[in-house]
């Protein structure tokens, strides 16, 4: 400072008058109003900036209206008259804020002035800086009657209006960080209501006892599921041009190395023509193959039925004795756990028409904490052991078919398993027959082909038939729990393929069970149970063998148009015949299996009803199958 007065204790006040003069305001120590305020006022026409430079050199700093109080006492003492009149707002406001506030509900900014004025609010605005919070206290015209030129522009630095702008924008900061929180917030939580949706049942719901057939209701009435349809098909689509690309690189490929070695091609088109001799001879054995299989008569299949704490054993045992054909060629056994008096009863009221077998065995099974809810899964493991012991070690059977205490059989039931006990026996490559079909709902089945018979690469189990070397080849490493999903194992199926029928032979009528009825309301209780008799013992089976079967069904599959979900659910599909549609990936899968009504889980990679990845069903009365793309490379175990 070069001022030679003594700069006083003073409070800074900032007047703004229609004219600039510089104003100190002295304070006492003990001052709260402005009786005690002293100005010194110098009687020069400054601008603001130059005003506020003159007081700060000579004073303390240019003096600051506070209340209207204060505007009267400087006034007066000035004598400077003016036909302006300003109002004090004590709302917090940012700068902008308090000049939109003041234009809209006081004086409009003038459109016909300078540009000074253009450039300048005509809502004044002082800036209190504390060190807890921003006091913004605004000035406000109540008439209009000119501007002064000479105000500063709002360019002018000044150090508050910096702090201001400071705060100002670390406040913003702070609210763009909650904006970008709510942003994440609200992705995640559509992705994980997506996932809650993909994962939902596409038909009925547990515990409700409703359910919906395939192609029809929610499976496909929301945007969602379309969506998914539509996504999962464009990646397909890719997936197959990606292919063929790959298949013409390697076609181009070929035609390279042939025009390199003209030569060395010349020298084998004899080979090839001993090739064409080859595969001639090739088609001894498949006839072969094609030849009938050996009838063996008088074989004795035993009849297990699995039975625990369910009366209602006696609607599967009922059905039974009414289609047996013969007492002799199928003895039924009876192995029942759980030491359940009224079930035994009922077993009981057979007499002989039955055998009636009791595992003696019913104390509790030791297991892991995190198990312990599972202690019915095994006893069903411990029991089937014992149970299969007796019919084979201890009865010394050959074969025998396991049906569980919940199922009704078919009126061909037992000329079924009969007619498939040869080619069993004979064919390695098959280590089952079942009678069920996982995807053997009404709408899903052909009810004119009830002698329709596939192979599959899934154990279907309620209602199945194995021979005793397959028991002793899985009885050494029987699980203690989980029997069904540890027989669909890579290490148990080892390749090996069951026999199915197009209409089951089976149905389950148990909800109730250590399963908690799971699948039963959405899947179980609509297979469909076939009501014909088909004669197969008159008929030839030699089809299902590997080698005939595999060729005509890739055949069959893949000679199938290729279509899209979308058109099947909009009946565009113009050509005749079976279609086939194409999935790559688990994911497409699951969503083409969803939307067309299909199991959709897998065992060990294995769909439900597959073969060779693919799933044969009907869908609104036309075959569909659902099927990798051609030159299928076998399982994926990680599909699970």
């Amino acid at each position: 400072m070069t001022s030679q007065v003594k700069k006083p204790d003073v409070e800074v006040l900032g007047w703004r008058g229609y004219t600039w003069s510089a104003v100190v305001r002295l304070v006492g120590q003990s001052c709260t109003n402005a009786s005690c305020t002293k100005y010194h006022f110098e009687g020069t026409f400054m601008n603001w900036s130059a005003a506020q430079t003159y007081c700060r050199d000579k004073y303390v700093d240019l003096a600051t209206i506070n209340s209207q109080e204060e505007a009267k006492q400087l006034s007066d003492m000035t004598n400077i008259k003016t036909s302006e009149r300003y109002i004090l707002i004590t709302e917090l406001k940012t700068w902008y804020e308090a000049q939109q506030y003041c234009r809209r509900n006081h004086t409009e900014e003038n459109k016909g002035e300078s540009k000074w004025s253009i450039s300048s609010s005509l809502c004044d605005a002082t800036l209190e800086l504390s060190e807890k919070h921003l006091n913004i206290k605004q000035v406000s015209k109540i008439d209009g009657s000119g501007l002064n030129p000479h105000r500063p522009s709002p360019l002018t630095p000044d150090p508050s209006l910096s702090r201001t702008l400071s705060l100002y924008w670390r406040r913003m900061v702070r609210r763009a960080s909650l904006i970008l929180c709510g942003v994440v917030l609200f992705i995640a939580w559509n992705a994980l209501l997506l996932l809650f949706l993909w994962w939902w049942p596409p038909i009925g719901s547990p515990g409700t006892g409703g359910g919906v057939e395939p192609g029809e209701g929610r499976e496909w009435d929301g945007d969602l599921t379309r969506n998914v349809v539509q996504l999962a098909e464009e990646v397909e689509a890719e997936l197959e041009k990606q292919k063929q690309l790959l298949q013409q690189i390697q076609s181009h490929r070929a035609l390279w190395e042939k025009k390199k070695n003209n030569n060395q091609i010349k020298e084998k088109q004899p080979v090839e023509l001993n090739n064409n001799n080859n595969e001639a001879g090739a088609r001894e054995p498949e006839t072969a193959a094609l030849q009938k299989i050996p009838d063996v008569k008088d074989i004795v299949i035993a009849v297990l039925v699995v039975a625990c704490d369910r009366p209602t054993v006696r609607r599967s045992l009922d059905k039974l004795l009414y289609y047996r054909p013969s007492k002799e060629l199928f003895p039924i056994i009876v192995s029942q756990d759980c030491g359940h008096e009224e079930t035994a009863k009922v077993i009981g009221s057979y007499g002989d028409q039955v055998m009636h077998l009791r595992q003696p065995d019913l104390s509790s099974i030791r297991v892991r904490a995190d198990h312990r809810k599972f202690q019915g899964y095994y006893k069903i493991s411990r029991h089937y052991r014992w149970a299969l012991n007796q019919v084979f070690h201890t009865f010394k059977y050959q074969v025998a078919v396991i049906v569980e205490d919940d199922l009704e059989v078919a009126p061909d039931f037992f000329e079924y398993f009969r007619s498939l006990f040869p080619l069993l026996l004979e064919d390695k490559t098959l280590w089952c027959v079942s009678a069920w079909n996982d995807n053997g709902r009404e709408q899903m089945i052909d009810p004119k082909a009830p002698e329709l018979l596939y192979r599959t690469d899934f154990f279907p189990g309620l209602g199945w038939m194995l021979l005793k070397e397959l028991w002793e080849e899985l009885e050494p490493k029987w699980p203690a729990s989980f029997w069904d999903d540890w027989i669909r194992q890579p290490g148990q199926r080892k390749e090996r393929a069951c026999v199915r029928p197009e209409i089951s032979r089976t149905m389950t009528f148990g909800r109730k069970g250590v399963s908690m009825g799971q699948f039963y309301d959405q899947y179980l209780r609509f297979i469909k149970l076939n009501d014909q008799f088909v004669p197969f013992t008159q008929r030839d089976l030699a089809f299902l063998k590997k080698e005939a079967y595999d060729r005509t069904f890739a055949e069959s599959v893949y000679t199938a148009p290729t279509v899209r979900v979308e058109e099947l659910h909009a009946n565009k599909v113009t050509v005749p015949g079976p279609v086939r549609v194409q999935y790559s990936t688990k994911d497409t899968f699951k969503a083409f299996a969803k939307a067309l009504g299909v199991m959709d889980d897998l065992k060990s990679g294995v769909p439900r009803a597959g073969y060779r990845g693919v799933v044969s069903f009907m869908f609104r009365g036309r075959r569909v199958f659902l099927a990798p793309p051609p030159g299928w490379k076998g399982y994926d175990t990680t599909w699970s």
